[in-house]
């Protein structure tokens, strides 16, 4: 194996009217081409029989498979090739994976969640008694700042009065009159 070793992703849907023990056949058939090639299988999952978007040669259906292999562009070469060369392989597209995003089986997801829960339960037993916070240094208590005086809504005259303010003028509600004639308004 080469040090320049990509970690691709390789999806091909299958068509629904495969028996299971041909598409195993198929599988192994697509291992071969890539190991053949140099590159390594790390995964390979059934991702099940699904709805396809949009028909592809009269079909609705199709199982879909995921291979994930670490390999360079030849072994992407070849099993593109082989996806063409395959009748019963509806399509087929290899990516560059992100190695984060490696589809996992079942089994290995319910072993991982066992797992976390394990190491989940085991730390309760050991916690161990929280201790009362210490208490700070007493800080003196700050007094609030006085309110600032209120201004008063009204002025006073220099003779000590409130005044009010004086009202607006009222605006003549009716419009002034303009020189067009009033009979003919086009």
């Amino acid at each position: 194996m080469e040090t320049d070793a990509v970690l691709y992703e390789a999806m091909y849907i299958l068509s629904p009217d495969v028996a299971d023990d041909e598409m195993e056949e198929i599988t192994e058939a697509f291992k071969q081409v890539l190991e053949a090639a140099g590159a390594e299988v790390v995964a390979d999952e059934l991702f099940g029989r699904r709805r396809l978007a949009y028909e592809i040669n009269h079909y609705t259906e199709g199982i879909y498979r995921i291979v994930y292999f670490n390999g360079d562009g030849e072994a992407v070469s070849a099993l593109k090739n082989e996806f063409g060369l395959n009748e019963r392989v509806m399509r087929g597209m290899v990516v560059a994976a992100n190695p984060d995003a490696i589809f996992h089986s079942r089994e290995e997801e319910e072993q991982q969640a066992e797992q976390l829960t394990e190491q989940i339960v085991e730390p309760e037993a050991s916690v161990p008694e929280p201790t009362a916070p210490q208490p700070e240094a007493a800080e003196e208590p700050v007094e609030p700042a006085a309110p600032e005086p209120v201004a008063q809504a009204a002025e006073e005259e220099p003779g000590g009065e409130a005044t009010e303010p004086e009202p607006e003028a009222e605006a003549a509600e009716e419009e002034p009159e303009t020189d067009k004639p009033e009979g003919d308004v086009p």
